[in-house]
């Protein structure tokens, strides 16, 4: 394992990459992260905020460390968040691991990796600037 120091500079690092927050506990890092958009659905507006789930732990000697995230999507913003994910400077590691789960009006994106966990926030931060778009406007649901 290693110090705690080198912990808190991933954490920090990653949380800066993802334009978010962070705890730190013990060896486990926790980055928090939401979005917020107004949905249009049966002549009412309401708004939506999605709570991310991303996290590391067992940082190595190497830097690299089990990085997870939970991340809710809307269905439109999939395929460009997915693409992001993949075409990135940095690929997806052979033994990432992914799931997903969709119904008609949201995606859970599932992820784990053992990485650096600034590249894990490098690639997610990217994908995440594909979809910014969609943030603070209307989303119409039929």
């Amino acid at each position: 394992m290693i110090g705690k120091e080198r912990i808190f500079q991933a954490a920090e690092k990653a949380a800066e990459l993802l334009q978010a927050t962070f705890n730190l506990k013990a060896s486990e890092c926790q980055i928090k992260k939401n979005r917020t958009f107004t949905i249009y659905a049966n002549q009412v507006y309401f708004t939506c905020t999605l709570d991310f789930s991303i996290s590391f732990e067992q940082m190595t000697d190497t830097g690299y460390a089990f990085n997870k995230a939970e991340i809710l999507l809307l269905p439109e913003e999939f395929p460009a968040f997915s693409f992001t994910l993949k075409e990135h400077a940095f690929p997806l590691p052979v033994n990432c691991q992914q799931k997903l789960t969709a119904n008609t009006n949201l995606i859970s994106y599932y992820i784990e990796t053992m990485e650096p966990p600034e590249h894990f926030a490098s690639r997610l931060s990217a994908a995440f600037k594909t979809i910014e778009p969609l943030e603070n406007h209307t989303i119409s649901l039929y």
